[in-house]
């Protein structure tokens, strides 16, 4: 599978809501890509386009959008998205936020430790409090995202196309690249890969009994002492999953365009704008058709998360967010419904 992975949204506008921003990524049938690139190829003819000649979702109205929303669903692709409004933190949350986690990184380290792997630890934290908040805070959003992503996709192509599991192709959109990483890039194979690793002991991804994971068993890693310490794995689970060979084997961020970032960001930004109130339902209204069904009422398809203490509020997209919250893909496909996962 092919994932594509756009942010939307400056970060920033602190105490100015709503200030939202989101992190988007669009999930592709790798056995797809290709017809779906040349499809999409003659809608793209008669979109605008910026400067540099790429199709960016913030020009295109309602209409251009709907286009789009049509033809990801035809070649099966998933859209998932984690956001935040700044509007309703402020900056001293946002510090003692930071401040918080920076502790929590070092906090574990002892004498025990061999000092080499200390001084990582240390290095890592010195850097984490060195950014700035608008970074600080879309790395914390890229945490949440990426756990459902992963655990998402897996269990949907499962059992509709097993094969899929079989490789994961990650395209990141980037102002540098692998050669000349940015600070952004570089936190990325310093933290947040190790980051994803330890999560998923903790919260093992959750599998459905009725689908076919022969393609994924090249990513599984045998549960030995080590990984039965750091987790919460027994007898009978299913097999952990080496987060570092899912996420570095084909990984690259890339400051150009290529046909997947530019529907990723179509459906990111036009969510955002959705959000904003900058958009009409027209534009906006089948993108939840992509995203995969929430059990419960209430529950949006688009996380809001919150990194202080937020007062209970009227949102003023709190209809968009509803509106988020129907219509999406089923889990199972129709011909297992009836199963228990």
């Amino acid at each position: 599978m092919h994932i594509f992975v756009d942010e939307t949204g400056s970060f920033t506008g602190i105490g100015q809501s709503p200030s939202v921003s989101l992190v988007g990524a669009l999930i592709v049938p790798d056995a797809l890509l290709d017809r779906l690139e040349r499809k999409y190829a003659k809608l793209r003819k008669a979109s605008p386009k910026d400067e540099k000649g790429e199709v960016k979702g913030r020009l295109l109205n309602e209409q251009q959008i709907a286009c789009v929303v049509p033809l990801l669903l035809e070649h099966s692709a998933l859209f998932e998205t984690a956001s935040i409004d700044l509007g309703l933190h402020t900056e001293e949350g946002l510090k003692a936020f930071q401040a918080q986690q920076a502790e929590k990184m070092t906090g574990g380290l002892t004498d025990q430790h061999y000092q080499s792997l200390s001084e990582q630890v240390w290095e890592k934290r010195r850097r984490f409090e060195s950014f700035k908040l608008p970074l600080m805070v879309q790395t914390m959003i890229t945490f949440e995202l990426f756990p459902r992503l992963i655990e998402f996709g897996i269990m949907y192509y499962s059992t509709r196309r097993p094969k899929e599991l079989g490789a994961f192709n990650w395209v990141i959109d980037a102002k540098g690249n692998m050669e000349t990483p940015t600070e952004w890039e570089d936190w990325w194979s310093l933290v947040i890969m190790p980051y994803l690793q330890t999560r998923s002991f903790h919260e093992p991804y959750r599998h459905l009994r009725v689908g076919d994971y022969t393609s994924l068993a090249r990513f599984e890693i045998e549960p030995d002492a080590f990984v039965q310490k750091m987790s919460s794995w027994k007898d009978g689970d299913p097999p952990p999953l080496d987060l570092k060979a899912i996420l570095t084997e084909s990984f690259r961020f890339l400051s150009s365009s290529t046909p997947g970032l530019e529907l990723a960001d179509i459906v990111t930004n036009a969510t955002r704008r959705a959000l904003m109130g900058n958009l009409q339902k027209s534009g906006w209204g089948r993108i939840p058709e992509l995203m995969i069904h929430r059990k419960g009422k209430g529950n949006s398809y688009i996380s809001v998360h919150a990194l202080q203490d937020i007062r209970p509020q009227a949102l003023p997209y709190a209809r968009v967010l509803n509106a988020y919250g129907r219509g999406g893909r089923c889990m199972l496909p129709a011909t297992l419904s009836n199963k228990k996962f």
